[in-house]
């Protein structure tokens, strides 16, 4: 059995087996690509010393194929495939029936009342959350609209992208004074894609208009 290894004092990284519950090098486990890790949970000495103890009892070996081939006959696959999809499909209904109930109790008027009341609420108590929110929402209503090629665009990892700098005056701007800007707007056939959009004060944006920005000339558009 391998000594256990200190923690605190190597920079090596460690996992511990799952059999013998002692850290070992990341090399000390062999492959499996079916975990999510990649590697066997059980370190290589542990996986030897099974399959010894596999070799040396044949009786037991032979017990648990025949497990196997009893708990994975065709009758019983076919009987838990079909409980689990019998308990998928009851899911799915009374998802959408939630949904439907959701959007029948919004159709009314004391229900339209209430969600409304609802969000004047949340973004008088998170107006940052509401601005970001707006602020996101906005262009890809618009590339939806004019059924652009578009993704989620987050205008937290655009400003952490471009570094907080205006791709226009290449200057700082800060984080409440930034917009999402397209290279190609949209109106003249760009998409709402990350490739697509850089971060832009909101003065230059709006000075920039719909005009799609040369490569180079940043600086002239704003002039």
């Amino acid at each position: 059995m391998l000594e256990p290894v200190d923690c605190q004092t190597t920079d090596v990284e460690l996992r511990v087996c799952a059999r013998c519950q002692v850290p070992q090098a990341a090399g000390s486990f062999g492959i499996r690509k079916a975990s999510a890790s990649g590697l066997n949970p059980w370190c290589r000495e542990c996986c030897n010393a099974y399959a010894r103890e596999r070799s040396a009892n044949p009786e037991r070996t032979a017990r648990e194929a025949e497990c196997r081939r009893q708990r994975n006959a065709p009758h019983k696959v076919k009987a838990r495939r079909a409980v689990y999809d019998r308990e998928r499909r009851s899911r799915m209904e009374v998802k959408e029936r939630d949904a439907v109930t959701q959007r029948e109790r919004l159709a009314l008027p004391e229900g339209k009342a209430r969600h409304d009341a609802y969000r004047r609420k949340w973004r008088k108590d998170h107006p940052e959350e509401s601005r970001l929110h707006s602020r996101n929402n906005m262009a890809n209503r618009r590339a939806r609209l004019i059924e652009a090629e578009c993704e989620p665009i987050d205008y937290r990892v655009l400003y952490d992208r471009d570094r907080g700098r205006c791709h226009l005056c290449l200057r700082k701007c800060s984080f409440e004074s930034g917009s999402i800007d397209h290279v190609i707007p949209i109106s003249q056939g760009g998409d709402h894609l990350y490739t697509n959009v850089k971060l832009a004060c909101l003065s230059c944006n709006v000075a920039k208009g719909n005009r799609p920005v040369p490569v180079g000339e940043q600086l002239l558009l704003i002039g």
